[in-house]
């Protein structure tokens, strides 16, 4: 990154803290924070946070560990006194799972688990988000070979804003980060230091300066950097706590078509099909399932995202009778062997809500159909 002091300097007002009027005497550095505190840590807390593992997202099971479906023909549906369904021989002798039984006399019941099922799949972008929270830290990470490009004195002062960053004194911290990027504006942590000053004017509820002055000061003046990518998704997220739903679609689309196979497209895909919930767009959240379920490579960062996303599917596509699609779908996340009884898992409560409505009740039993065939 060729860039003089001289050079940075006389754009400083366009992209740093200092430029913010309304927040300067907030983070106006005090003198008298020039000595680190007594526990400033002596490891890095970059490096302390370049080890941390993220908050694993387990695997949902909406069926959890009670009894399988196993499937019936749509003729002994019909028929008074729903009896068990046949399933796979060796399942049946050998697991709980496919020895349940599937009783009109229990629509109550079932239609109260389809509503909460049926809820969790429209919302379940919610809770990913929650794990995705998490996971999104990695983003904002200085990784350990760029860290040693730093000067023991840039080091220092990074230490000192970490501490105060990872306290959430978020305003003790942003005079930090200001004063490393006013001290040391060439430095390998330039654009990594401009990113924390924003994500604390961010947790100080003021979005709309940390957009303008940090995030997209960072995408103008260090466009390739891992902090430009960031910064790009943390525009979008920022706009989507704002409530600018428009804005937030758009730049989370930005994102996944800009950086397709960077993690910040699988965390805008997750937030893309949050939103779609909200708007109750099943088309635009469903394509969002289909990207994260067949398009998206699968590595450790993405892999929790993924599976969840085809469950998803999986769990709209039995609702909607599309049987073959929820099976692929969950075939792309389960061993082959496992597929026949996530099927069941899935298809559970898909069909329980077919079947309570008189005008859905044939679709109900027609699913109930194919998983049967499919199944033997």
């Amino acid at each position: 990154m060729a860039r003089s002091a001289t050079r940075v300097k006389s754009t400083a007002r366009s992209y740093a803290p200092r430029g913010n009027a309304a927040s300067s005497d907030a983070l106006r550095h005090d003198e008298g924070t020039q000595s680190a505190p007594a526990d400033v840590p002596t490891q890095s807390v970059v490096e302390q946070r370049h080890f941390a593992s993220p908050l694993p997202l387990g695997e949902v099971d909406p069926s959890g560990p009670g009894e399988g479906f196993s499937g019936r023909s749509a003729v002994n549906c019909v028929g008074a006194g729903i009896d068990r369904l046949p399933s796979p021989a060796a399942e049946t002798a050998t697991s709980p799972r496919g020895r349940g039984r599937f009783a009109r006399s229990g629509a109550v019941q079932v239609a109260t688990n389809v509503k909460l099922f049926l809820s969790a799949a429209i919302f379940a972008s919610v809770f990913i988000f929650a794990g995705q929270v998490a996971n999104a830290q990695k983003l904002d990470v200085l990784s350990l070979e760029r860290w040693a490009k730093l000067r023991e004195v840039e080091r220092y002062q990074m230490k000192i804003a970490e501490k105060y960053y990872l306290e959430k004194n978020y305003k003790v911290a942003a005079s930090e980060y200001e004063k490393f990027l006013s001290l040391y504006e060439a430095s390998e942590g330039a654009p990594y230091s401009l990113l924390k000053w924003s994500q604390c004017l961010v947790h100080q509820k003021k979005p709309n300066t940390a957009i303008s002055e940090g995030f997209q000061s960072i995408i103008d003046y260090w466009p390739d950097s891992p902090e430009a990518i960031a910064s790009a998704f943390y525009i979008a997220r920022a706009y989507k706590d704002m409530g600018e739903v428009r804005k937030a679609k758009k730049s989370f689309k930005d994102v996944v078509s800009k950086h397709g196979k960077h993690l910040v497209a699988v965390y805008s895909l997750v937030d893309l099909a949050d939103l779609a919930s909200i708007d109750k767009d099943e088309d635009e959240q469903v394509a969002a399932w289909r990207k994260l379920t067949f398009d998206v490579a699968r590595t450790k960062e993405s892999k929790s995202f993924c599976e969840k996303a085809s469950q998803q599917l999986a769990a709209w596509s039995f609702t909607a009778g599309k049987v073959d699609d929820g099976v692929k779908a969950l075939a792309t996340s389960y061993l082959q062997e496992e597929v026949p009884t996530r099927v069941r898992d899935y298809v559970r409560t898909p069909i329980g809500e077919l079947i309570k409505s008189d005008e859905t009740r044939e679709q109900g039993f027609e699913v109930a159909d194919k998983i049967v065939s499919w199944i033997r």
